[in-house]
């Protein structure tokens, strides 16, 4: 049965000095609005609600430890503090009135059949609250708007999983097995102590009494290994997210990048020292060579100018020729080939015969150039240079190209990832291990728990043949028996939950929550431990990488499937639902929220925000009030709109 807050008086509590809000439901849904600037009581409203349903045990931990300074308003301290909620059912039409001063607590009822209120007695009436609302369930409908950021943070689960455990009297049942177990042990030590003799009752006792001890320790191992599991775990998911933020897709591509570019200018540099060798190569074997030619062939020129001026060329001696055959070089230098060697030869022979004039000038004359293999060789070194020169280009354009690429990757700090990518992989290996430990452990606990069954079955029909002893053992079946059925029942509400929790989080998350989520193929699971999981068509787990607005929606989704399994009608109260989101996702947590509002009451207490969302707001709220300081500073609550 859904219940309204239909109105809310304060009066000396914390910054109020006297509050009298009214809210009302209409067709368009049950929102209500408070807006307030930081340090004007938005939290302070919620811990007036929370002290009026639960005391002072209700308000946050440190105010049972300085409790006047979470309830008075220090202005007026001699004066009476008093909270009163009165609460309507939609259904049936009853109302309840919840005071509390700070000296008495009372309820009053008042049915559909009846003109007056009937008040309750204290137990009846803290009875009546615990009905409405546990106190270990409190914080899943009234608390600030962080809570659903760290909801599925490392120890949330083992909480969630307590307070289901205590709402679904899960925990008097492990009490009660708690009390059997010991009562066991308790008649097993009578019966050694009335059998001392009795080899066989303490053989199989001392066997019992070292696996209890062999099952504690491994339960406690257990426990220990699964919080290095969910360490390690949560440490990977901090540098997936730190490796995501550095856009580790992108880095990988200038990486590759870099390995390819670093080739490519090791290449050109080869390819830049072989073209100069050909070029050194071109220059000693051909060039050189040509220079001589050239020098000979402006030698010749010479020589037919000589001739036309009929003027003698200058004489050349046999013994000239001769040195320069026997030493096979040139009086320049150069070395004689093969060719030079023939024509030298063949004017020695017809040197003494012939006219030395002419012989001298037929020699020069020998010495001919070949003008086209001279411009094929040239032709070819400057090529060679050109082939440089552009290879020169290409090289400094891939320098250019690797030192954007590592200004890029240094601006991403490339050593901190290689460290995070090595540490990450460390954790893997860790986790692994880890993982495998445990189920080692577990495999070893059940072990441990068969062979005490076994043994304690044992015992007890060792004791049933004791005369004296029959008795006990009798009773000692009987608390085995019962413990065991409870142990059992305990597993298959705790599983009987899960599944319903898993089946309605889906379902609100996908339909009724973000309608984008509706065709991704997400599964999100709730486990025995009340872990939630949000599992990637991959099996990946994305709890951890959800983005702040995600988790707040996921969060919600499971609030709302933990009111709507156990039937608490209680408004869900929220202060600052849009805390550290952005304008988008703001945007889309309201129309989050307008969805829930349609389900139940919803209390929003939130700062001032941009015109678009105060607009929506104020269109889609039943009221809209707003926190204000008066002449003393003390904060009042003004109806800005009401339906």
């Amino acid at each position: 049965m859904a219940k309204l807050i239909t109105g809310i008086k304060i009066k000396n509590f914390r910054q109020y000095k006297d509050i009298n809000l009214s809210l009302k439901s209409s067709n368009r849904g049950n929102l209500d609005v408070i807006i307030g600037n930081n340090r004007y009581g938005k939290t302070n409203f919620l811990n007036s609600i929370l002290w009026c349903l639960y005391g002072k045990d209700g308000l946050p931990s440190e105010g049972s430890e300085s409790f006047m300074h979470y309830v008075k308003n220090e202005r007026y301290s001699q004066e009476e503090t008093s909270v009163e909620i009165s609460l309507e059912d939609n259904e049936n039409g009853e109302i309840m009135v919840i005071t509390r001063t700070d000296n008495s607590f009372s309820v009053l009822k008042k049915d559909s059949s009846k003109n007056k209120f009937v008040p309750l007695g204290e137990l009846e009436g803290k009875r009546e609250i615990r009905t409405l609302l546990p106190k270990s369930i409190k914080n899943f409908f009234l608390f600030k708007g962080e809570f659903l950021d760290t909801f599925f943070e490392e120890n949330g689960n083992s909480i969630l999983k307590e307070t289901i455990k205590e709402v679904s009297k899960i925990k008097l049942l492990e009490k009660i097995s708690s009390v059997l177990e010991n009562l066991e042990l308790e008649y097993m030590k009578k019966i050694e102590r009335q059998n001392k003799s009795n080899e066989n009752i303490k053989k199989i006792g001392d066997k019992i009494e070292r696996i209890d001890i062999s099952i504690k320790q491994t339960k406690k191992k257990i426990e220990e290994i699964s919080l290095n599991v969910k360490n390690y775990e949560k440490q990977i998911d901090e540098i997936d997210n730190s490796l995501k933020n550095m856009n580790k897709e992108r880095i990988n591509q200038l990486i590759e990048r870099e390995t390819e570019l670093k080739d490519q200018k090791e290449k050109s540099i080869q390819r830049i020292n072989k073209i100069k060798l050909n070029i050194m190569e071109s220059f000693l074997k051909d060039s050189s060579k040509w220079m001589i030619y050239l020098a000979m062939a402006d030698f010749k020129s010479y020589m037919e100018k000589l001739r036309n001026q009929e003027l003698i060329p200058p004489p050349i001696k046999p013994e000239l020729v001769k040195r320069i055959l026997k030493e096979e070089k040139c009086i320049c230098g150069q070395r004689v080939n093969k060719e030079m060697k023939s024509i030298l030869t063949k004017f020695l022979e017809k040197f003494p015969k012939d006219n030395r004039l002419e012989i001298l000038y037929e020699l020069n004359m020998s010495f001919d150039l070949d003008n086209s293999k001279f411009e094929r060789d040239y032709e070819r070194i400057k090529k060679l240079i050109e082939e440089e020169s552009e290879e020169e280009r290409i090289y400094k354009e891939i320098s250019q190209k690797l030192s954007d690429v590592n200004s890029e990757l240094i601006g991403m700090d490339k050593e901190s990832i290689s460290k995070l990518a090595i540490k990450r992989e460390f954790l893997q290996k860790k986790l692994e291990e880890s993982k495998n430990e445990r189920d080692m452990e577990r495999s070893n606990l059940r072990s441990h728990e068969e062979y005490k069954s076994e043994k304690m079955s044992a015992y007890q029909l060792e004791s049933s043949k004791l005369t004296g002893s029959k008795e006990l053992s009798e009773k000692m079946v009987v608390c085995s028996k019962i413990k065991e059925k409870l142990q059992n029942l305990s597993k298959d509400v705790l599983e009987n939950i899960s599944n319903e929790l898993n089946k309605k989080t889906i379902d609100n998350f996908k339909n009724i929550f973000w309608e984008n989520y509706q065709h991704i193929n997400y599964n999100i699971k709730v486990d025995e431990n009340f872990d939630v999981s949000v599992i990637s068509p991959k099996g990946n787990n994305l709890i951890n990488r959800l983005s702040t607005g995600e988790k707040k929606v996921l969060a919600l989704s499971f609030i709302i499937s933990l009111s709507d399994f156990y039937g608490f009608g209680f408004p869900i109260i929220i202060d600052a639902p849009f805390t550290a989101l952005q304008k988008e996702v703001t945007t889309k947590m309201l129309g989050t929220l307008l969805k829930l509002s349609k389900e139940k009451q919803l209390i929003i207490l939130t700062i001032p925000h941009e015109k678009e969302i105060m607009k929506e707001l104020s269109n889609s709220s039943n009221s809209l009030n707003e926190m204000r300081k008066d002449d003393q500073d003390n904060t009042k609550i003004v109806v800005a709109k009401n339906d």
